[in-house]
């Protein structure tokens, strides 16, 4: 839990100054990078539990696997996880970019510091 808190706080600092390179109160943007990144966490249970739906799994158990590597037993979690990762990156970088860390016009500005 520690590791996951402080990968969570270094992650919101490197896309405040860096991805996002916006300016604000900190308050305004660590509350909604926290409603979004507990949202993509549960989007991520979300798929994972819609695949072990017994149709979507068998499905995906029997995708197409290269036959000179070794098949993995558990070869259609693999197949979500990469599915998951994918989806969740793109929403996640997405919703931060047009909600979370989107630039405060002046007069929103001028009232949050009051």
């Amino acid at each position: 839990m520690i590791g996951a808190a402080c990968g969570f706080l270094v992650n919101y600092h490197i896309q405040f100054h860096w991805t996002f390179k916006v300016s604000g109160p900190h308050s305004r943007f660590f509350m909604r990078y926290l409603i979004v990144s507990g949202t993509m966490f549960g989007l991520n249970a979300v798929i994972f539990w819609l695949a072990t739906t017994p149709e979507l799994f068998a499905l995906l158990k029997n995708l197409a696997y290269p036959k000179l590597i070794p098949q993995p037993k558990n070869i259609a979690y693999w197949y979500v996880q990469v599915i998951a990762t994918g989806i969740v990156f793109l929403c996640n970088f997405l919703v931060n970019r047009y909600y979370t860390f989107r630039p405060i016009k002046e007069r929103e500005f001028n009232n949050a510091r009051v």
